[in-house]
């Protein structure tokens, strides 16, 4: 009865380290993560009795973590089955548990030092390259700003830091770059670049499509970009009027938040009836913006604000006043 307990409790281990590694071991450290794999050889010797199963049209993932967990739970079994008889004198089960832990200790050194960290060796910056610093735009169609901060090195690589209206996204993958062309991947999709000047034109993806959007190069400096505060003067605040629009006048709320950055985020609000974001940027007295895919440009003093449409619909103007220094977004209509 014990000894039926004991592969019992092998068994369950076994499978229990393979459903490990299928998914709550994903951000351990890796000195765990190691051990947890060295500690499941059936995901080596459980891929070929997939491949023969694949025959029977079982290939999914669920099946293959399934097979995998029942070959490690019947290696730790016959481990434990193993060391008992070993240790009632049976020379064969002997021999047999010395060459199976010998392979098995063989194979869990190559992979420990297959899998042992290695300090990234990156190629220097090319500081005289032209796409080396910081570049902004906007992206029109997607109505977001975008910030890319390049590192063009010496062996042709890219990388750097990506920002959408100010938040850090994963940073560039797979880049390369040439004297007047750049491109590299994010979420596996491409981005490609062509330098005219000071000015550089991307090929971005948008909602599944492309789109054409223009960055302008701002500095050399290559340091991750210092997170922009918001600038209590200026636009910052709330401001309310009428929207003079095709189909009449409504009731408009805009909130502006003018950053130190020269960077304008903030909501547009009709009729109770929230409109979208707002993206663009601002400088002295004259704003630039745009939300539900119509473009505005604006002027303002300190308590009034003119604003015209730039896009095709010029019928499209905003009368606004300041009301206050809040910039929480405006409450929504019934």
């Amino acid at each position: 009865m014990k000894s039926r307990i004991i592969d019992a409790a092998a068994f369950t281990t076994g499978a229990i380290l393979v459903f490990l590694q299928g998914g709550p071991s994903g951000d351990w450290p890796w000195p765990l993560r190691l051990t947890l794999s060295l500690s499941s050889p059936g995901f080596l010797i459980g891929v070929p009795l997939l491949w023969l199963l694949g025959t029977t049209g079982l290939t999914s993932i669920g099946f293959f973590f399934l097979v995998v967990m029942l070959v490690n739970g019947v290696i730790f079994w016959l481990v434990a089955y193993l060391v008992r008889n070993a240790r009632h004198g049976r020379r064969v089960a002997l021999v047999a548990l010395v060459l199976g832990l010998g392979a098995w200790t063989t194979w869990a050194a190559v992979t420990m030092v297959q899998a042992w960290p290695r300090p990234e060796v990156l190629a220097p910056v090319v500081l005289d390259s032209p796409f080396a610093g910081r570049w902004d735009g906007d992206e029109r169609k997607a109505h977001c700003h975008i910030t890319l901060v390049f590192h063009p090195r010496a062996d042709s690589t890219l990388d750097g830091y990506f920002y959408i209206n100010d938040y850090e996204m994963q940073a560039p993958e797979n880049g390369h770059w040439s004297s007047k062309s750049l491109h590299f991947e994010h979420f596996s999709d491409d981005y490609n670049g062509h330098l005219d000047g000071r000015s550089l034109t991307m090929v971005v993806p948008v909602w599944g499509g492309r789109d054409t959007t223009l960055l302008h190069f701002v500095s050399a400096d290559t340091s991750r970009p210092a997170r922009a505060t918001l600038v209590a003067a200026g636009p910052t605040g709330r401001w309310e009027g009428v929207f003079h629009a095709p189909t009449g006048d409504r009731a408009a709320v805009l909130i502006f938040r003018a950053r130190t950055d020269g960077k304008l985020l903030g909501s547009f609000t009709a009729n109770g009836a929230e409109l979208g974001p707002l993206f663009g940027s601002w400088w002295g007295d004259t704003l630039h913006f745009s939300a539900a895919q119509t473009s505005y440009r604006a002027r303002f003093d300190s308590t009034t604000m003119a604003v015209q449409s730039t896009t095709n619909e010029r019928d499209r103007s905003i009368e606004l006043r300041f009301v206050s220094h809040d910039t929480s977004y405006a409450a929504e209509g019934p």
